[in-house]
């Protein structure tokens, strides 16, 4: 038997073992949020060439019927296989949703449409500076519970290293995390430093 069949008897006995566990339609599902790199469908729970289905884009929700070492099994367009949490530097691929709320998306009808490519090592070319309030640097960008990294005092300027709907992504202090352009209420939390160049 060769590696290859191992490798796929193992997968299909891990789907068999979590149908069996919850049912062929669990009572209760997780719901994911694909991040602004989006993320792969996978035939098995590992990244292998040629077990790509096809790829997720960015602020899709999906529902997770279970998970296995790191890996949330979902269907997506009648497509069923297994996205990764995290890439293999330990960064998030898609985040959960907690339960009860009523996230579908971002609105950026307040937004300008600017944005910038996003890159844990390329500086984009923009500054931005804390207002008064300051700002909550964020694992993932929303506001949940769990997912405050630190706080920002006010006038800290931050290099932006990319920006997915309102909130940028930063380094402070070795944290990389996202901070909010504005608060709920549309009051602004951070400035862009124009470019004087």
């Amino acid at each position: 038997m060769n590696k290859s069949m191992i490798k796929h008897l193992i997968a299909v006995s891990l789907v068999l073992v979590m149908l069996l566990a919850c049912g062929t339609a669990p009572a209760e599902t997780i719901r994911l949020r694909t991040l602004e790199r989006g993320v792969s469908l996978r035939s098995n729970p590992w990244v292998e060439s040629g077990n790509k289905i096809l790829g997720i884009h960015a602020n899709k929700i999906l529902d997770a019927f279970g998970m296995v070492n790191g890996w949330y099994y979902v269907c997506y367009n009648g497509d069923w296989g297994y996205v990764a949490a995290y890439d293999e530097n330990g960064r998030a691929l898609v985040s959960v949703i907690p339960s009860g709320s009523s996230f579908t998306g971002f609105d950026d009808s307040r937004y300008d449409g600017y944005e910038v490519e996003f890159s844990e090592s390329v500086y984009s070319g923009t500054r931005i500076r804390t207002l008064n309030r300051g700002v909550s640097l964020r694992s993932d960008p929303w506001v949940g519970d769990g997912n405050k990294i630190c706080g920002i005092h006010a006038n800290t300027t931050l290099e932006v290293y990319g920006k997915t709907g309102r909130w940028y992504y930063v380094c402070y202090e070795g944290n990389w995390g996202y901070v909010a352009s504005c608060d709920g209420n549309g009051n602004a939390l951070v400035t862009v430093i124009p470019d004087y160049r």
